[in-house]
């Protein structure tokens, strides 16, 4: 027979799990931030994670696939479910080159860059003023040291 599970003590691990969880607060955080950028992008037809990929593709001209799921700490079918919508507004095209693929930014993708670059800004600025400017900074530096080591 199974020993009764020691309530007290369990109560007390939930507890500590629920006052000092880094991930709870951090994902309840990029919720939040994630829906600032959301809302300022829904005019666009784009979403924040798209936003992200948009950016990227652009920043190099053309990447690997499997270049910006590594990046991104994407895995493969949560990636490619992100570039559908991108390739079939046409932001982006994709090309077999070999054994990868590859994805190129479109001239409709850097104009919608370009349109959506004031917005952007505002829920920039938005999600600034939510985390205030030395967490801001330290958010930048920790995406710096995770992709150095990844």
């Amino acid at each position: 027979m199974p020993s009764k599970p020691n309530e007290k003590k369990i109560n007390n691990q939930v507890r500590t799990i629920a006052k000092e969880c880094l991930l709870m607060r951090t994902r309840t955080l990029s919720r939040a931030i994630t829906s600032i950028y959301e809302k300022k992008l829904l005019k666009h037809g784009l979403k924040a994670s798209q936003l992200n990929i948009l950016v990227t593709v652009a920043n190099f001209s053309s990447i690997q696939q499997k270049r910006i799921g590594k990046f991104f700490h994407m895995e493969k079918s949560s990636l490619s479910r992100t570039l559908v919508p991108l390739e079939k507004n046409g932001w982006i095209r994709t090309e077999k080159i070999g054994v990868s693929q590859k994805v190129f930014i479109t001239p409709n993708g850097l104009k919608l860059l370009e349109k959506v670059f004031i917005d952007w800004q505002q829920a920039q600025k938005e999600v600034q003023l939510l985390i205030g400017p030395s967490m801001a900074m330290e958010m930048k530096d920790k995406f710096k040291l995770l992709n150095s080591i990844s």
